[in-house]
């Protein structure tokens, strides 16, 4: 059989392909004859050692393979993936940043809700109520006791408590504010109206009675200034007629 002239591989009988035969006749210097290939793995050489090659130098390089599907009728393939040695992943195709498909990255993971810190929310309601108490702001304070977003769990304790601080507050016109502020805390939702009751129950029950020895006033002040202003809270519906008497006979027994 005749042998390929120049640019043919070594062996290669003419008429004989080494890969697909492309529209200008060659392949990266690799000659190709005749009718259509038979799909295979080329691999081919790198400029840097084909030079080398033709000037008698037994220079190195890195070679790319051409990869093409086998079996294909015609020679073409229907893709040419590129890939380098495995030491080198500089050129590996990386999907889309669209997040989907394999190797996509990680989306992050949403921060865990942070749990409550029951001091802080009693800090909340006190610093509240002391800024109260000087500036008789009152929509201010709503405003930053809405943004505590106090959990349900917590309201019935701090309210208690925060009834406590009002009573202790040396003036009148002081106490009238925090106890309309604390009224507004149920009829505005900042508070859920189902923890008005549990919350007073406390008060009466835990707190009350041992309060008396540090404000000797404290049942002048239930009966003249705290009780009238939760009958707004009748009016609302957060606490029943029935149950505003009943704490009202509680501190006159």
């Amino acid at each position: 059989p005749a042998w390929g002239g120049r640019g043919s591989a070594p062996g290669t009988p003419a008429g004989r392909t080494m890969g697909r035969q492309s529209s200008g006749g060659s392949q990266d210097g690799w000659s190709t004859v005749g009718g259509p290939a038979r799909s295979t793995n080329v691999v081919v050489p790198s400029r840097s050692s084909r030079e080398g090659a033709s000037g008698g130098g037994g220079g190195g390089g890195s070679s790319s393979r051409m990869t093409t599907p086998v079996g294909g009728s015609s020679g073409r393939p229907s893709a040419w993936e590129q890939t380098t040695p495995s030491g080198d992943r500089s050129n590996r195709a990386t999907p889309s940043s669209g997040g989907r498909g394999w190797g996509a990255e990680a989306r992050a993971a949403p921060e865990p809700a942070a749990t409550p810190d029951p001091a802080k929310i009693r800090q909340g309601f006190s610093n509240t109520v002391k800024e109260l108490a000087f500036s008789h702001n009152s929509d201010d304070a709503v405003h930053r006791m809405r943004e505590m977003k106090v959990p349900e769990q917590y309201q019935a304790q701090e309210f208690s408590h925060m009834l406590a601080d009002v009573a202790e507050q040396g003036n009148s016109g002081s106490r009238g504010v925090c106890f309309r502020f604390a009224v507004r805390l149920f009829t505005e939702g900042v508070l859920s109206k189902s923890e008005l009751v549990p919350a007073l129950d406390r008060f009466f029950d835990q707190t009350y009675e041992e309060l008396c020895f540090d404000v000797t006033s404290l049942p002048k002040i239930m009966l003249e200034e705290c009780l009238p202003a939760f009958q707004d809270l009748v009016k609302d519906c957060a606490l029943t007629a029935d149950q505003h008497q009943a704490y009202v006979n509680r501190i006159k027994k």
